[in-house]
């Protein structure tokens, strides 16, 4: 059986809850009118249990949440991702730089990470297919066994929306902000796309976003978008909001 429908904020978090309630088992996907991004979330009787999603997954915020990881470890993955192009959960299936509890603890950021990116769309479509998932699936997650709690996910889920529609409305419109770099981000400066690292480097607490784009060679709006992006990921934050920012994983 499929459901289909437009998707914003509000459908996610209810149907999110429904299906834990109802302890569905089956597939939700969920594609960006905007970008035609795609994302396939997987429950199992209810649970959230895996995500899959057409836009590569980036290491940097996931990584900063995560201090458990060496910074020699996560040389390592950046290097070999580098290398050979492959995704974060191939590497770190592969190769086991992590240990099972590592790993299992950074897919539930990566799942996690996937939602909240779902919360800041404009709007979009779902569509569930209500199935059961297929052994060979089901062997592929049968020891990662995380649980992620669906109540705390919604209400973080909707504070991260109400801040993403604030951020952007003060980074489009707004000349003389000034941001703050989290710590850790320039000494793992490699994570990121030329763009992104020349924005980053000219962020340092006291050039404000004008000068920011003069010093770039950018356009104003790509810089914005650049921010905006950045901000989203947990990169960056208005330094004005330094005590209100949250990770949330």
């Amino acid at each position: 059986m499929i459901i289909k429908g437009k998707l914003n904020p509000v459908d996610l978090s209810k149907i999110l809850k429904t299906f834990s309630e109802n302890k569905e088992t089956g597939s939700l996907v969920v594609i960006n009118s905007d970008n035609k991004i795609k994302k396939s979330f997987y429950f199992q009787e209810g649970s959230l249990c895996w995500v899959s999603s057409s836009q590569k997954i980036s290491l940097d915020r996931i990584i900063l949440g995560f201090k458990k990881i060496s910074e020699e470890k996560i040389k390592k993955v950046i290097e070999i991702q580098n290398k050979t192009n492959k995704s974060l959960e191939e590497i770190l299936m592969q190769q086991k730089i992590l240990s099972q509890s590592e790993f299992v603890e950074i897919l539930k950021r990566q799942l996690l990470e996937e939602i909240y990116d779902v919360y800041t769309w404009e709007e979009g479509f779902y569509e569930f297919n209500r199935e059961f998932l297929s052994d060979e699936f089901l062997k592929k997650i049968e020891k990662l066994q995380f649980f992620v709690d669906i109540d705390d996910l919604i209400s973080k889920g909707n504070l991260w929306n109400k801040k993403a529609k604030k951020w952007k409305s003060s980074i489009f419109a707004e000349k003389s902000l000034i941001f703050t770099v989290v710590e850790k981000i320039k000494s793992q400066i490699g994570l990121f796309f030329d763009r992104e690292k020349k924005i980053i480097l000219l962020i340092d607490g006291k050039n404000k976003k004008d000068e920011i784009v003069e010093k770039s060679g950018l356009s104003e709006p790509e810089v914005s978008v650049i921010l905006y992006a950045l901000a989203l990921r947990g990169i960056i934050f208005l330094k004005k909001d330094i005590n209100e920012y949250i990770f949330f994983v």
